[in-house]
This record gives C-alpha cells, sequence and structure tokens, in this order.
C-alpha cells in the first residue's frame, strides 16, 4: 500500500495555497491525510524558492545508482525488529499455515521475492 497514484506526482506548491504561500489544509486532508501531522511541522518557505526533487540518501541529493545499491543492500543485511509480534518461521512453515492454496503460494512467492511486479 502506497500513496494515492494522484499524489504520487504532487509537489510541495501543489499544497500551498497560491496567495499565501501557507499550507493548504483542505488539500493536505484529502490527498495526504495519514502524513497531515508531519507536512504541518514543516514551515514553507517565504523565499519563493522552486521545487526539486532530492535524494536524501546521497550527500549531493542526487540518485545513484550506487546508493541504491547501497540501500538495497543495507535492508537485506539489517537485523529483523526486536517487536516482531511473532517469532513464527514463515519460510520454513508457509505450508502449514491453515489457508487458502493461494495464500500459502502468495507468502512462498513474496518471501522468495518472486512476486510480479509491473511498471
Amino acid at each position: 500500500m502506497g500513496l494515492a497514484p494522484e499524489a504520487q506526482s504532487l509537489k510541495v506548491s501543489d499544497l500551498l495555497l497560491p496567495e499565501t504561500k501557507e499550507w493548504d489544509l483542505a488539500k493536505i486532508e484529502l490527498t495526504l491525510p495519514f502524513h497531515k501531522d508531519q507536512i504541518l511541522r514543516i514551515r514553507p518557505s517565504r523565499v519563493k524558492a522552486a521545487d526539486e526533487l532530492v535524494w536524501l540518501k546521497n550527500t549531493t541529493g542526487e540518485y545513484s545508482t550506487r546508493s541504491g545499491y547501497m540501500i538495497q543492500s543495507e535492508a537485506r543485511t539489517a537485523e529483523p525488529p526486536t517487536n516482531q509480534v511473532s517469532a513464527l518461521d514463515w519460510l520454513a512453515n508457509v505450508w502449514n499455515v491453515k489457508t487458502l492454496e493461494k495464500v500459502k503460494v502468495f507468502i512462498w512467492r513474496s518471501l522468495h521475492d518472486a512476486l510480479q511486479q509491473s511498471k
């Protein structure tokens, strides 16, 4: 689950009132309700600087395949969260779960990174 398609290409300026350059609360509530509190903690610029895309995982602010690879590598080697609800070994027990066969296949595929993805 992610952002709604109409919210994926939003710019900061799309969430500001054109006249005052303050947050458009109604638009934020409509398009990004789960992020409203985080957004409202940010103070809009008074300088009217142009929007730009920034990749926060690189000191230059630009995406590189190296920085993307490093993030993926870190995610693979990261320790599992300590607040896990269950210590169930899904890989070993996927076929023992009491659920529909298609759900078992989905779980197995997701554990083996074998899910088909669209662009």
